[in-house]
């Protein structure tokens, strides 16, 4: 599925906002974004996308709470593959592998023709195989006894 072209991608301030986040300038990137969401009128998807290019920007400028925004941006009913592909940039910065994870599984499952999303998948998952191979990863089962072996591991570590 295609993405639609959002209206707040004409808007001159969004377009800057980019701008100065492709330059790596991320501390003026996120002032456009913000000042775009406390100042104009936009559809859900809109304030999605700029929430999320704001969060990223603030993640990649130094401020852990961005990745709030970039959570944010994706609660709503249909988030964008780029409101994903930020999220996931965002919990990397800050070093949240396992929720980097869970979001690319969302992001996953709303896009699964992503090779986007499933490259960055593939790169981060290093889970082996569910400990019972029959049940789903996410079965309780399969969790609790994940849970123990890692517990487990880490103790071997420290001792």
């Amino acid at each position: 599925m295609a993405e639609e072209i959002l209206e707040i991608h004409k808007h001159e301030d969004f377009r800057q906002g980019l701008s100065f986040f492709e330059a790596g300038n991320f501390e003026v990137a996120s002032v456009f974004f913000s000042e775009l969401l406390e100042t104009e009128a936009f559809i859900e998807e809109d304030v999605s996308i700029c929430r999320s290019w704001n969060g990223l920007s603030k993640a990649l400028d130094g401020d852990r709470e961005g990745v709030v925004d970039c959570r944010i941006a994706v609660q709503i009913e249909r988030p964008s593959l780029q409101a994903y592909l930020n999220l996931a940039r965002a919990e990397l910065e800050v070093g949240n592998v396992e929720k980097l994870l869970i979001a690319l599984e969302k992001g996953i499952s709303l896009y699964p023709n992503s090779k986007k999303l499933r490259d960055l998948y593939d790169r981060y998952d290093r889970r082996g195989p569910p400990p019972l191979p029959f049940l789903d990863r996410e079965n309780p089962l399969n969790r609790l006894i994940g849970q123990i072996r890692r517990n487990r591991k880490l103790h071997k570590a420290t001792h």
